[in-house]
């Protein structure tokens, strides 16, 4: 990485940084990122490791492994280089390696401590407000509880009930009795 980016330096190219999760890339993503490369040269984007990204949202996230995700962001256009951030790497390491021209980031990626901070590794710091109104969490979480919220209303509005639901899994469990 370190090559590459003192390659770019010494052509007297303006690097872009950004880092996310990238789950489930989707329009915002897009969206972002081809801003970000509009800011500079060369754009180059951190991606979270899987244990990285697990510790963070939870034993169920990724949805999408970090191997297909490096690539998916590679497919874009306006995404020159990714790289992976690794659970054990130090907090900024990505960004005190690059010292980029400009760090992009989204209004929830730093406090303003942190912000201020950065400014010593950064030239510029950019934040953006989100470039869609849902995020990969809220779309997840939609995917999750509608469907369980159909099933519910289902229950609660026959009238059956539950009695219905324990004679449909009686009658199945009789149905596949002998069989293995």
């Amino acid at each position: 990485m370190r090559r590459i980016v003192r390659a770019y330096r010494t052509l007297g190219k303006l690097i872009v940084l950004t880092s996310g999760t990238f789950d489930l890339v989707h329009i915002g993503h897009a969206r972002y990122l081809k801003y970000g490369r509009g800011l500079g040269d060369v754009l180059i984007v951190g991606i979270d490791s899987d244990d990285k990204v697990r510790r963070r949202k939870g034993p169920h996230r990724p949805v999408v492994p970090q191997e297909e995700r490096v690539e998916i962001l590679l497919h874009l256009p306006y995404v020159d280089h990714v790289f992976l951030k690794e659970d054990s790497h130090p907090h900024w390491r990505l960004i005190e390696t690059v010292r980029p021209d400009v760090l992009l980031a989204t209004e929830e990626t730093y406090t303003k401590a942190e912000l201020k901070r950065l400014k010593k590794f950064c030239k510029k710091v950019v934040v953006l407000e989100p470039q869609a109104t849902t995020t990969t969490t809220a779309r997840l979480r939609l995917l999750l509880v509608r469907p369980t919220e159909e099933v519910l209303k289902r229950l609660v509005s026959s009238r059956e009930g539950m009695n219905g639901i324990f004679a449909e899994l009686e009658s199945f469990i009789r149905q596949i009795g002998g069989k293995k």
